[in-house]
């Protein structure tokens, strides 16, 4: 049975918490890191704020890895931060474990894409002139 494990912090991610996916029965475990940008559309990024509606956007976290566990026989694992971020620094972490490389990647793209589009999680950019922007809220 796949694992699934989810979880939305305001602390820093490590990528060390992917370790948490090895096992001798996986072949292979693919890891996609986001990391905060300098810049955004040729404007210069000082921060960002996530913030997170975060229980619904734990369900829906925990959805999209049962859809990418049960469509590619792979564990998962994906990690949200929230509050103030600076350049540098991991937003998000998303790890997929499978017998096999494709079905690693596989997995791995559709959680992120998916968490991109559908989770209820907010990114605010603000820039070095003080001007600030939501990305996608509602």
């Amino acid at each position: 049975m796949p694992k699934v494990t989810v979880d939305i912090c305001s602390d820093p991610i490590s990528i060390d918490r992917s370790a948490d996916l090895a096992g001798t029965s996986l072949g292979a475990m693919v890891v996609f890191v986001g990391y905060v940008r300098d810049a955004t559309d040729g404007r210069v990024v000082t921060g960002l704020r996530y913030e997170a509606y975060d229980e619904l956007a734990q369900g829906q976290m925990h959805e999209i890895g049962l859809e990418a566990a049960g469509r590619h026989d792979a564990d998962i694992l994906i990690v949200h931060r929230t509050g103030s971020l600076v350049p540098g620094e991991i937003s998000v972490l998303v790890a997929a474990a499978a017998p096999h490389r494709r079905a690693a990647f596989d997995a791995c793209e559709y959680c992120i894409e998916t968490l991109k589009q559908s989770a209820a999680i907010w990114k605010k950019e603000t820039f070095t002139d003080g001007d600030s922007t939501w990305v996608n809220h509602p």
